[in-house]
């Protein structure tokens, strides 16, 4: 698994040098052996996909544990998926594949709705307002596609395109949330 991981992030998925016989070349074991544990090289690249978006979940989480207002919420969830995306840049691709395999695309859906989940946990436990998990829905696609045209511009994310995303997250929340001053009266 860590080799075709290292090939993703070197190469992406969908490069000719993400291969079943460059996996074993780099694991140093058999094609046979790749194939006795996946059907194809579309079942790797969804294992890959589930153990990037479960490494994602779990460091935002960290990142943004604690934090004491919705907009420090929103900074530190920010600067978490900046972190991680600048690290793995191959990986990030599958954050963003919205043509990948159909397991790929249930995997998306699936890390999508659990961080809209968390988010609407986090958000009611700093505020006390619950918002519907299709407003975060909503925002988790909008700030997805940001972060995917600020990394498609500049390998290390277009500062102007991260500025944007970050005050159109922002006006979101505010548009749905009381202030950090309201709330904490």
């Amino acid at each position: 698994m860590v080799a075709a991981e290292e090939l993703i992030d070197r190469h992406g998925p969908r490069s000719g040098q993400f291969t079943v016989r460059a996996i074993a070349t780099s694991a140093d074991t058999s094609i046979g052996t790749i194939y006795h544990y996946f059907p194809d090289a579309n079942a790797i690249i969804a294992a890959v996909a589930e153990r990037f978006m479960a490494e994602v979940l779990a460091e935002t989480e960290q990142t943004t544990s604690g934090a004491a207002s919705w907009p420090e919420f929103v900074t530190n969830s920010d600067e978490a998926f900046l972190a991680i995306f600048r690290r793995r840049p191959g990986l990030r691709d599958l954050w963003f594949d919205t043509r990948g395999p159909q397991a790929v695309l249930d995997i998306h859906r699936h890390y999508h709705r659990l961080l809209a989940e968390r988010c609407q946990r986090t958000i009611e436990e700093i505020t006390g307002v619950r918002l519907e998990i299709p407003i975060y829905m909503i925002l988790i696609t909008m700030v997805g596609s940001l972060f995917e045209l600020a990394f498609r511009a500049d390998p290390q994310g277009d500062p102007l395109v991260l500025r944007e995303l970050h005050r159109v997250e922002m006006a979101y929340y505010a548009s749905h949330l009381p202030s950090s001053d309201e709330a904490c009266r």
